[in-house]
């Protein structure tokens, strides 16, 4: 005889809040809970437990049994739940610090040192108020818009113990410097942790993501961490990879907020952390806001057509990127003689780059095919001095080529750009439009930012990824694109 048992699960439910973790107290069913905590792990088909029917090939938020999930969903599980016919209560058990009353003149009595909130700047102290007001949420401010300006604004209302995570030494001095500026601190006020320092400020502290979470077992880490009421979790798209997510999850602040001009852009579907850790999209400001406040620069886009190699079918991504991007000499010719014409029209020139090879072999073509022409390739494996002075050579004018890789896709400070030439392809949506927003600021000679492109018709991934980057510009709504013929 065979028995069957119903599960009975109950009617009513308690969603306990503490720190960056929420817990269901009551017996639910999971299923409607893990279709809103959970997404689709990258290459998930071709993983033997998913072929072996052992694993669904999600990547679940939700832990079954301690029944918790991050608080940054909490609408998310309360709507599911709440479908599936159960009544949610929720508790909060954090302890919530005094807000400042948030009338209409509150932002005339907090001053930043060199900072004003006059137009065109006169959103900052808007999207300021939205953060307090929600308390946890991720702020969309396209490149220029001033997001280290608005969390010191938020900084200096709210006076918690304050951690702003960086992805990197680059952004890790810049930062800190701009917080003592603008709030006029001392580093005993606004200390450090990354590049082999432990100085946390007794206010605020700029950190490395790499630092801390290397650390996390530590306890002076933890301790760290626990005495955290604010973070801010710069570049916020990171959000998304272990690291960042875990040190998240372990910081219990009450107050969250994750900041980048491409948030929720991810193709591996792991922006649901980025929400689990902080919270939805509370604000945003396009680049199309700040070029028509004439903050940005105009955007022209030129794709420079490249039909040379012809690649074959059935060549293997990495090999068609190889021949077709980095060792192509017709393509590395066209960007230098390009470069070479603009610098003669008097332009300040950046080329970014993906790899480290690519880098060299456009570096020599610019001694190879053109006339004398001072330019410096910088990678991350020059120290930190030859960076800075090169940076520092190109922003005096004395320097009109600079060729990069991927340190400065981020977040540092660049204003006379001319032309940026985006050498080094690729189809990722948050590196391109983070690419574009290295020559955004003003400062340039033309007041105009030209971005050179490419449309690489040697092989069909080539081809999908420019495709891809094209529609990326016209979904900005405000890039004016042309094609250039080889």
């Amino acid at each position: 005889m065979t028995i069957t048992t119903t599960k009975k699960y109950d009617n009513r439910c308690t969603i306990i809040i503490s720190g960056a973790d929420a817990r269901i107290d009551g017996l639910v069913p999971s299923q409607p809970i893990i279709d809103v905590t959970s997404y689709l792990t990258p290459g998930y088909r071709f993983m033997p437990r998913f072929k072996r029917g052992f694993w669904d090939g999600r990547t679940k938020l939700y832990r079954q049994q301690t029944r918790t999930f991050p608080t940054g969903l909490l609408e998310d599980v309360r709507e599911a739940l709440e479908d599936s016919g159960i009544k949610v209560l929720i508790e909060d058990k954090r302890s919530m610090p005094a807000l400042p009353v948030l009338d209409d003149s509150w932002g005339e009595k907090l001053k930043l040192e060199g900072v004003s909130f006059d137009y065109p700047y006169d959103f900052q102290p808007n999207v300021a108020k939205i953060m307090m007001e929600k308390q946890r949420g991720v702020v969309a401010i396209a490149t220029n818009g001033g997001k280290t300006e608005i969390a010191c604004l938020v900084t200096a209302a709210l006076r918690q113990p304050t951690l702003f995570m960086v992805p990197g030494k680059e952004l890790l001095y810049q930062t800190a410097e701009r917080f003592r500026t603008r709030l006029r601190l001392d580093t005993g006020a606004c200390g450090t942790i990354g590049d082999g320092s432990w100085s946390p400020g007794s206010w605020v502290t700029v950190a490395t993501v790499q630092t801390l979470f290397q650390g996390l077992a530590k306890p002076r880490v933890q301790d760290f961490l626990k005495r955290t009421q604010m973070v801010f979790a710069d570049e916020c798209h990171h959000v998304g990879s272990d690291s960042w997510y875990q040190v998240l999850r372990a910081c219990p602040a009450y107050f969250r907020y994750g900041l980048s001009g491409t948030p929720l852009k991810r193709t591996d579907g792991a922006d649901l952390r980025l929400v689990g850790a902080t919270g939805p999209v509370i604000a945003e400001i396009r680049n199309k806001d700040l070029i028509e406040r004439g903050i940005s620069n105009p955007v022209e886009i030129q794709f420079l057509k490249i039909t040379e190699p012809e690649i074959p079918r059935g060549v293997e991504y990495a090999d068609a990127y190889k021949i077709g991007i980095v060792e192509n000499p017709y393509r590395n010719k066209a960007f230098c003689k390009l470069a070479e014409q603009f610098v003669a029209e008097g332009r300040m020139i950046m080329i970014l780059v993906r790899e480290i090879d690519h880098g060299l072999r456009l570096d020599k073509g610019l001694w190879t095919y053109c006339k004398f022409t001072p330019h410096q390739f910088i990678s991350g494996k020059e120290s930190s001095d030859i960076r800075r002075k090169a940076l520092s050579d190109f922003r005096k004018g004395d320097l009109p080529i600079i060729i990069a890789t991927s340190i400065l896709d981020e977040g540092v400070d660049i204003p006379n750009i001319d032309v940026l030439m985006l050498a080094g392809s690729g189809k990722s949506s948050i590196k391109t439009l983070q690419r574009v927003g290295r020559g955004l600021r003003r400062g340039g000679t033309a007041g105009k930012l030209i971005v050179v492109d490419t449309a690489d018709f040697q092989n069909n991934y080539l081809l999908k990824h420019s495709l891809q980057r094209m529609e990326d510009y016209k979904g900005e709504g405000c890039f004016e694109i042309t094609v250039l013929e080889e």
